[in-house]
């Protein structure tokens, strides 16, 4: 087990917080947020599944099944429910590349400073240090890592004893009476829908379920992450999670301040499985109820004056009755009203802007106030149904700060397109619609298919849905262009720097399809390469990368120190492939030098 550390170095029953000047009766926090989680299909919720682990938590508690995420992707979502601020203000728009401001502070940074002991435990690789949801937790269990770099988006988790495991020694190194704030994100309900989706064979006369992989053979080690493809089943998944969630509850009720422990569970998207909108094409992104209806449930102790269970809640509420309950403040930005507190009379919001900069399609808001609902930049905005509450939900869109794609500066998108010689055919500044919604439906299929078919190692058929999908079906899709050149780079394979050029051309000012045409030019002039990869650096959300690949183009050139200097900043950031970094040949000159060695051994 593996532990990252932020501020001090972990000693598993030493390393101290900060000192504590606060009262001591601030009761002890555990925060579970979890993807994929559709109240419907649960047995406490009315459903099929049994959940006995979740049904004891809700017998203690106040359970709202289907309050509203903020958005129904893994890092937006969690990113709320850790700083209180609605995405339209934290501007973490995506599960890959961005990252929260530091301008933005966490309820772990507040926390800790008051006095509270913090650690987190996320099992998807869409949460990584990088994302900078770690600020604040003085260490953090690391989750594995993102296995095939921009195809990536069915996530990888920890198996759920490991997840066990490093909470319980956490929480075995607290005193009695220490206040501590435990975050654990678990993404089993999610990962079995998508092993539902994507690797379970159509029914029909003789088709048969995909079979699970065999992840613990005799004698095999337990395997360090799991994929969807290696879980058994949807319903599965949904059992091994709601053991999780009894055992995290029984080695918090184990301790002497257990019935003081506020508990929150809260769920960032909900189906992935369907898609039920009329208003966007969706796998994924959509915003129909079942995708952005989420349950969240609060233990609290006696007399504590929660919300009633019919009240409208926001994800935004937890973090607000979480700073309430403990005495910090968060940022001016926070929208969420203590889950103590009556009600409000407001208008919720959930956000799907990934559309935008992955696929180019206008990005959906939507807007519910009671029993009214609207989705702004769907492909038709028909307020004529309702026009009162239409105008009046639209009024209080147009409200919101709604940020435009955050991209390169425009100085150094001209000085690129220069030194390239691109052209740009760039996308529309607010995406494109399509009137046909069942070609919508099959880019989208298209798409996700082939970065399931990459993720499978499958990369002939994944780069033929690609092909489909760009020539076919839609040539101006960016996130086509983006993973297929991506792959093609990794992997060596002819044409490369073709495909890369054209995601430039849809994308001059985003710093991703700089980053990957850099890598077509390597073995062609990596001078050129390192000039592109330098400009970008400061403006990539995942830095690592970059760092790396300056770490080796500074190799090939012969500047060791130099060399060794970016490698060392690239594992700070976040780059940890051991195994790469000794068997990469663009760093055999550093390997040999006695830089390398010195590093290293800071290092690991």
């Amino acid at each position: 087990m593996r532990w990252m550390m932020g501020g001090c170095l972990l000693v598993l029953l030493g390393c101290s917080g900060a000192d504590s000047n606060s009262d001591p009766a601030r009761p002890p926090v555990l925060l579970i947020t979890v993807d994929g989680l559709v109240a419907t299909d649960l047995e406490p919720f009315g459903g099929a599944q049994p959940m006995p682990g979740l049904q004891r938590l809700m017998d203690s508690g106040t359970a709202w099944p289907h309050a509203l995420s903020a958005a129904p992707m893994t890092r937006p979502a969690v990113a709320t429910y850790l700083t209180g601020v609605a995405p339209d203000r934290h501007a973490v728009r995506d599960d890959l590349f961005a990252v929260l401001p530091a301008e933005i502070p966490t309820l772990a940074e507040r926390l800790l400073a008051s006095g509270y002991r913090t650690a987190g435990f996320p099992d998807s690789s869409f949460l990584p240090e990088r994302s900078g949801l770690w600020r604040g937790f003085e260490a953090v269990d690391e989750p594995p890592p993102v296995e095939v770099s921009p195809s990536r988006w069915l996530p990888r988790v920890r198996p759920s004893h490991r997840t066990l495991e490093a909470f319980s020694t956490w929480l075995d190194s607290l005193e009695d009476d220490a206040e501590w704030f435990g975050w654990v994100h678990l993404s089993y309900p999610l990962v079995g829908q998508l092993k539902q989706q994507y690797f379970v064979a159509p029914k029909g006369e003789g088709s048969q379920p995909a079979e699970p992989v065999d992840t613990e053979a005799e004698g095999d080690a337990p395997p360090e992450a799991l994929m969807a493809n290696e879980i058994a089943s949807y319903e599965e998944a949904l059992a091994e999670f709601d053991t999780l969630v009894g055992s995290l509850l029984d080695r918090v009720d184990a301790r002497a301040d257990g019935s003081k422990t506020w508990i929150f569970l809260g769920g960032t998207m909900g189906d992935q499985r369907r898609d039920e909108s009329l208003e966007l094409p969706g796998l994924g992104y959509s915003l129909a109820g079942r995708k952005v209806g989420v349950p969240v449930i609060v233990r609290a102790p006696q007399g504590s004056g929660l919300r009633g269970a019919a009240d409208e809640v926001w994800s935004l509420d937890v973090a607000a009755t979480i700073a309430a309950t403990t005495g910090v403040d968060l940022s001016p930005a926070v929208e969420g009203v203590s889950l103590t507190d009556p009600a409000p009379d407001r208008t919720l919001f959930s956000w799907s802007w990934a559309l935008l900069d992955q696929m180019g399609w206008r990005a959906l808001t939507l807007a519910r106030n009671g029993d009214r609902e609207w989705v702004a930049g769907a492909v038709s905005d028909d307020p004529t149904e309702d026009s009162a509450a239409a105008a009046d939900l639209a009024q209080a869109l147009e409200a919101r700060a709604t940020p435009q794609r955050q991209g390169l500066p425009e100085d150094v998108v001209a000085a690129l397109i220069e030194l390239s010689e691109i052209e740009p055919d760039p996308l529309p500044g607010d995406g494109r619609d399509y009137a046909d919604a069942t070609k919508r439906k099959r880019v989208a299929a298209g798409t996700w298919a082939a970065r399931g078919r990459y993720q499978m190692k499958d990369y002939q058929t994944g780069g033929q849905f690609f092909s489909a999908v760009k020539h076919s079906l839609d040539p101006q899709n960016y996130i086509a262009h983006l993973d297929h050149g991506q792959m093609m780079a990794l992997y060596g394979l002819a044409h490369v720097k073709k495909v890369t050029r054209k995601t430039v051309r849809l994308r001059p000012d985003d710093p991703e399809s700089w980053h990957w045409y850099a890598h077509a030019l390597w073995r062609e002039s990596v001078e050129d390469a390192e000039r592109i990869i330098s400009a970008i650096q400061p403006y990539l959300a995942n830095q690592s990368d970059a760092l790396y690949d300056l770490a080796c183009a500074r190799s090939l050139a012969g500047d060791l120190q130099v060399s060794a200097d970016y490698l060392e900043r690239a594992f700070r950031a976040g780059f940890r492939d051991r195994r790469h970094i000794l068997a990469d040949t663009d760093l055999r000159n550093l390997r040999e030098s006695e830089y390398f060695s010195e590093v290293m051994q800071r290092l690991y």
